[in-house]
């Protein structure tokens, strides 16, 4: 009669693990998808980047302030931004939000991107991808990380997204980004071929203020 009893007692032991296995496991699963309020919005929001080109070897700072915003009656909403390099206006460009997605482009045809014009699409987690700002683009959901400290600066969460895509001739591009959820880009790399050496900068979030 042991025999019985003795095992109904491993089949509870073993339960028992089991369920702590599961619980221990669920704490190290990461926090909600990135959603699209996640991505702070707002006339007056502004970021500083410490920017480094490794090309040149060059170290600027790059403010990006959002001063405007247009509501469109399909619902979408445009939110202009001015670039500043080194405190002189760079250049311009803008935040487009719709339903599901956001794109930042630059408004100067002429000028390069700071950002590269990338599409962003919510909610996302890692694994998920999508088709970016240009037909060959795609973003590639890598994973998240909790924490990660930029410039000395800890964010308690963020996500780490991949795209490339080649343009017509010898153009490509492959940029990495983090997005921290409530600030936004907090880190990126770009590199740019364009049928000569690689052409890299390097973003840092240094300083952020959200309305």
């Amino acid at each position: 009669m042991r025999k019985p009893y003795l095992f109904l007692l491993l089949v509870i032991a073993l339960a028992w693990i089991g369920e702590a296995a599961c619980k221990k496991s669920d704490s190290s699963v990461g926090q909600a998808a990135f959603a699209a309020p996640d991505y702070p919005l707002a006339v007056g929001n502004s970021w500083k980047y410490k920017v480094t080109d490794f090309y040149s070897k060059v170290t600027d700072t790059l403010d990006l302030s959002i001063t405007d915003m247009q509501a469109l009656p399909d619902g979408t909403k445009i939110y202009r931004c001015d670039i500043s390099q080194n405190g002189i206006l760079a250049d311009s460009g803008a935040f487009t939000a719709g339903n599901n997605t956001l794109a930042y482009s630059g408004l100067n045809p002429n000028a390069y991107s700071y950002f590269g014009n990338f599409k962003l699409k919510f909610p996302f987690t890692p694994g998920d991808r999508w088709i970016g700002f240009y037909p060959n683009d795609t973003v590639h959901v890598v994973s998240e990380a909790n924490p990660v400290t930029i410039l000395g600066q800890a964010y308690p969460h963020a996500f780490s997204l991949k795209r490339g895509f080649a343009l017509v001739g010898d153009y490509s591009l492959v940029q990495f980004m983090l997005l921290s959820p409530g600030v936004g880009v907090i880190n990126q790399n770009i590199n740019i071929f364009n049928g000569g050496p690689s052409q890299n900068q390097g973003f840092d979030l240094i300083s952020y203020r959200i309305q």
